[in-house]
């Protein structure tokens, strides 16, 4: 009985062993299906593609200067004013001006007296009956309570909040008779003759990014696309970007184009744009989809279509933008490199072929990993 059943498990264990030999041949030899894009030379455009926003290169925030009752000038949100209009003005509260007026009144007393003083001075000096420095002395003493009283006046009268340029108010923070302490936040000032689009580029690119490079700028709220010109570019990596480096998140550093408003542009500080920075035009380069790019140990690599069979080939490659990549060497015009499907296939794998529709994506948020 023992010699039947190691008779049966001899035989169970050739056939899996049967099946699971034909079985893989079968599979290897079924083609992987996969799609192509066959390389091609023209006109390529390298760029770096990002998503800004409108801002004002000049901005302050207005803050009132002392305690008291503020006085609105009947300006509100998104209200255009000259440079050196009031915006408001700050007024002492009926208590607090009261204590002003009873000190004042006691500060011109004792002035009265100084002064007083100082005229029988100037007869005793004559009679030289006393000095000169002590003239002196009498002169000082009236000039600091002179000074003290004109504080206090300063201090009862109100005190006019200041356009310190033409712009437009915006984030305006208080109404008519609230009660403000010094260092409130009032509203915000900003140039609008003076903006540009602040755009968030990854640090491995911002090498790449030089004054004075053609930027194409497109929103929706503007109709088409507008010129602009890359006119600073910031040192310094963004600070929030910075904290999420801290948690593994990708720093970025802050360029900043200049853009072109039109009469009826209906400009909205903080509006995203969308932008490509031109890093350079080529006549006629080689180029294939980022996507059919992979990366070896022994360097980028792509896989071709060569007699039904996927074979590798080592590739340089030159610039990029958000879809394709120049090819330096490593292909020739003609060739059929797989896009989709060239996670599938090694050296050697036969395929079947269907040749890709290519349509340029939007992929600005994409940081291709062999760049």
């Amino acid at each position: 009985m023992k010699t039947v059943f190691i008779i049966i498990g001899i035989m169970l264990i050739v056939g899996l062993s049967y099946l699971f030999y034909f079985g893989r041949q079968a599979s290897h030899d079924d083609p992987v299906y996969v799609e192509y894009h066959e390389v091609q030379r023209g006109p390529f455009i390298s760029s770096i593609s990002s998503t800004g926003k409108i801002i004002s290169r000049k901005v302050e925030t207005v803050k009132s200067t002392s305690y008291g009752i503020i006085l609105d000038a009947g300006y509100q949100n998104l209200s255009d004013v000259k440079k050196n209009s009031a915006i408001a003005r700050i007024r002492l509260d009926d208590r607090e001006l009261q204590k002003k007026q009873q000190q004042l009144k006691l500060a011109e007393i004792d002035l009265q007296l100084l002064q007083e003083q100082r005229i029988q001075g100037e007869e005793l000096f004559q009679a030289k009956a006393i000095s000169e420095r002590e003239l002196k002395e009498m002169n000082i003493r009236e000039y600091k309570q002179g000074v003290y009283v004109q504080d206090i006046k300063e201090e009862m009268a109100d005190k006019a909040i200041i356009a310190s340029f033409d712009g437009v108010i915006m984030n305006k923070k208080f109404n008519h008779l609230d009660r403000v302490f010094s260092g409130t936040e009032l509203f915000t000032l900003i140039d609008v003759h003076d903006i540009c689009v602040e755009l968030p580029i990854f640090q491995q690119d911002i090498n790449k990014v030089i004054v004075g490079q053609n930027v194409i700028l497109t929103s929706n709220i503007f109709n088409g696309q507008r010129q602009g010109v890359i006119t600073e570019i910031s040192t310094l990596a963004d600070q929030s970007s910075s904290q999420s480096y801290r948690q593994n998140a990708a720093v970025t550093f802050n360029v900043y184009s200049s853009l072109t408003i039109l009469p009826d542009d209906q400009i909205l500080f903080g509006s995203n744009v969308d932008a490509k920075i031109i890093l350079a035009e080529i006549d006629n380069a080689m180029s294939i989809p980022l996507e059919t790019i992979l990366y070896r140990d022994n360097g980028k690599i792509v896989y071709v279509i060569e007699n039904e069979h996927a074979i590798e080939k080592i590739v340089e490659t030159g610039h990029y933008n958000d879809d394709f990549s120049e090819i330096i060497s490593g292909l020739s015009e003609q060739e059929k490199v797989i896009t989709r499907g060239n996670l599938d296939v090694e050296n050697g794998t036969k395929v079947a072929t269907q040749k890709t529709a290519i349509q340029i994506k939007q992929r600005s948020n994409l940081t291709p990993f062999f760049r």
